[in-house]
């Protein structure tokens, strides 16, 4: 992770094989989160999938916030694709999901998240199947908002 003073973006780089919990875990203390799905998906097929998370009402789909990928072409190349190099590739790789290459390295936002960040856990015997924002619990009551 790469932080700098308030007001600059916080980064996170990862490499093959990571899984949300990883970035999870490293951006905890700090008090940032990834736009992210389940802890046990992977970083990568997430993230060129487009990418839904709790934070994606603020912060966008897990695509918008990737800032910079390293690709190996189909010719063997490795290539940094981001706005400015490789703009068609960034583009396609944002959501496009596969096919136009290996993706070695990914380099996204985080954003601060705190206690606050809506969730909810339930076991099955509290589960019940929708939020209820009009009160602002959730399904085991805890706070939406």
């Amino acid at each position: 992770m790469d932080g700098g003073p308030r007001g600059r973006a916080v980064l996170a780089q990862t490499g093959p094989g990571a899984l949300w919990s990883d970035v999870i875990a490293a951006a905890r203390p700090y008090g940032l989160a990834p736009v992210s799905g389940t802890p046990s998906v992977g970083v990568t097929g997430y993230t060129l999938g487009g990418g839904t998370g709790w934070l994606s009402r603020k912060y966008g789909f897990a695509a918008d916030n990737l800032l910079r990928a390293e690709v190996v072409t189909a010719d063997g190349d490795v290539v940094t694709a981001d706005a400015e190099r490789h703009p068609d590739l960034f583009w396609a790789l944002r959501g496009g999901s596969g096919n136009f290459g290996v993706v070695t390295a990914l380099e996204f936002r985080l954003h601060p998240a705190d206690m606050s960040t809506p969730a909810c856990r339930c076991t099955p015997s509290t589960a019940r199947p929708t939020f209820s924002f009009a009160t602002g619990t959730g399904p085991c009551g805890n706070p939406t908002s």
